[in-house]
């Protein structure tokens, strides 16, 4: 009786390992599928006809150059808990949509009203 109570209780720990190890085993799998399609798909081109993408800029004024980066996400499903998956824009030739230009900003220090002109080939681009 003992040694049947004993092989039971080793089948059930075998199987219970065998479940948990597909289980997960499975899950780490479908995750690094997730990872290697997210990265296959923020190198192609953005989609600029899609009329449920959303885009944004970010303008980094540097003491060596400014730099506009154009990002892009689709409409938000409305879940609090959920994400934006937002990604840099990409060009027709997969290129990063980004432009900079020289000097840095810290130049029209001492000429402000400048500013305005200096960065508007940025937002130009961008637009």
């Amino acid at each position: 009786m003992v040694i049947s109570v004993l092989a039971a209780a080793v089948s059930l720990l075998y199987f219970s390992v065998v479940i948990i190890r597909n289980k997960y085993g499975r899950l780490t799998r479908d995750k690094k599928f997730q990872r290697y399609l997210a990265r296959v798909t923020d190198i192609e081109a953005t989609d600029t006809n899609n009329p449920n993408v959303n885009y944004g800029i970010v303008v980094d004024c540097g003491s060596s150059g400014s730099r506009v980066f154009v990002y892009c996400w689709p409409r938000h499903n409305g879940n609090p808990h959920d994400l934006l998956d937002i990604r840099q824009m990409r060009d027709k030739n997969r290129k990063p949509v980004v432009m900079k230009i020289k000097p840095g900003i810290s130049e029209f220090a001492t000429s402000p009203e400048k500013v305005s002109d200096y960065i508007s080939p940025l937002l130009n681009f961008a637009a």
